[in-house]
Formats: C-alpha cells, sequence, structure tokens
C-alpha cells in the first residue's frame, strides 16, 4: 500500500494542480450518510512491535492478537478464543506483569473503542479533517482505477486542559486522500515530523499513518491501518509499529 501511495503521489506532481473545496464538502457529506446500522460480523487483528535502544532502555517486543467482533441491534460484541485466554491464565501463574508475555500484553492491545471505529470509520474520519485545509486536488490512476487525490495541510490540535511539560512543534503535518467516485476515500496517508524539548533536552520523532477503506451497507470500515513511528534524541532512539486490519464475513 505505502510504495503504490508513493507512486502515485508522484505522478501527482506532474498533474493539472487544483483546489476544489467542493470535493472536501463532498467528501465530508458523503461520511456523514455512514451510519453503520447495519449488522456486521467479522475478525479484528491488531500487532504491535516496538524496537528502542539508548541510555535509559534496551528492548523490543512483537504482540499479536486476533478476536471475533460482531455488531448488531444489541451492540458490540467481542470474543476471546479459548487458546488466547489458556494463555494468558498460564502467564499471569507465572510472571503476570512481564514485557515477555505475549497473551497478556496482546490483550492489552485490544480496544473496544478501536474496534467500534474500525466497523464504521466516518465518524472519527470526520474528526481528523477538522484539522484539515484543502492545498492541491489531482486526477490519478489509483488501484488501476481514476480517483481524486487531495492533499490537506493539517494542524493538530492541542488540549488547553491538563499537565504540560516542554514544547512540541509540528513540523510537517501533511494528509492525502483518495477519492472514489461515490465521494468516499478508498485510502488515505498522513505524514508528520514533530519536534519537542523541554529544557535542554531535546528530541525527534516522524509518525507516518496509512488507511484503507471498504464500503459495507451504510458501514464505513476501516479495512488496514499502520501507524509507524520512528524518534530520536534524549539518549534514545527507536521505531514501533501499529497495525490493524478488519476481515469481514
Amino acid at each position: 500500500f505505502g510504495n503504490l501511495a508513493t507512486n502515485t503521489a508522484f505522478l501527482a506532481m506532474f498533474s493539472p494542480v487544483i483546489v476544489s473545496a467542493d470535493t472536501f464538502s463532498d467528501m465530508k457529506t458523503a461520511l456523514g450518510t455512514m451510519r453503520g446500522s447495519a449488522a456486521l460480523h467479522a475478525t479484528w487483528n491488531v500487532e504491535e512491535k516496538n524496537d528502542t535502544n539508548g541510555r535509559f532502555a534496551n528492548y523490543k517486543t512483537n504482540y499479536v492478537a486476533s478476536v471475533d467482533v460482531t455488531r448488531d441491534a444489541a451492540g458490540l460484541r467481542i470474543s476471546f478464543s479459548p487458546v488466547l485466554l489458556n494463555q494468558i491464565a498460564a502467564e499471569g501463574r507465572g510472571n503476570p506483569d512481564s514485557v515477555k508475555n505475549k497473551g497478556r500484553n496482546a490483550m492489552n492491545n485490544v480496544s473496544p473503542v478501536d474496534i467500534a471505529d474500525s466497523l464504521n470509520y466516518a465518524d472519527y474520519l470526520l474528526g481528523l479533517l477538522r484539522r484539515g485545509t484543502p492545498v492541491r486536488e489531482s486526477r490519478v490512476i489509483f488501484q488501476q482505477k481514476p480517483v481524486r487525490l487531495l492533499v490537506l495541510a493539517m494542524k493538530e490540535e492541542t488540549e488547553k486542559e491538563g499537565f504540560h511539560i516542554g514544547e512540541v512543534k509540528y513540523l510537517e503535518d501533511k494528509m492525502m486522500l483518495w477519492i472514489g467516485e461515490n465521494n468516499l476515500p478508498i485510502a488515505a496517508e498522513r505524514s508528520q515530523r514533530i519536534s519537542a524539548g523541554f529544557l535542554i533536552f531535546r528530541g525527534q520523532s516522524t509518525r507516518h499513518q496509512h488507511w484503507s477503506f471498504i464500503q459495507a451497507g451504510d458501514s464505513f470500515v476501516l479495512g488496514s491501518y499502520d501507524d509507524q513511528t520512528t524518534f530520536s534524541g534524549m539518549g534514545q532512539h527507536g521505531n514501533g509499529l501499529t497495525r490493524q486490519t478488519v476481515s469481514l464475513h
């Protein structure tokens, strides 16, 4: 997915440059019609990898979990397999807080909120789009179909409430959306470069997010999501990956 996204973005640089508020508005209107009322049955998978090295910590982790999910008029139900439940019980009898416990740590990454969002991602995506301003629109070929590529300049919202230490600057923040004929996004990508510091300590990080979407009736399903980060500073460097996928039945 990432390579294809990069290629189409490259082609778009040589296409006529258009900025259309209508495309942006039409996309948000189309997302607003995705109510997520139809019953869905799916397998939801999550994988998390972390690798950090430096002055304060050195470790690698890799957790994978898969659950069966059902959404209907009765609500959202999440089912864990007996194999995973037995593994969690066995790890609890040993050292329940160890980072080596793949079962227990994998279950900690199963978020009911993430699952609910993924079965109808329209509302969450609309929230992201509130932070975006259209800067470029192009006609490109994506997954062997003509689509519109919309590029947004993003602005991360910061909470005024709470306790904050240091300074965070977004050096780059842009989002690209590949939009089909029905005005719904087929895929999206967001890239961020961030600088943070406190007193004499400074660090930098990058974050790349990739989404692919599936329309299932009036549900806007998050078919796959990758969140990749790298960081360096204050004597530490590392990278992380969170990957979620939804397989409809």
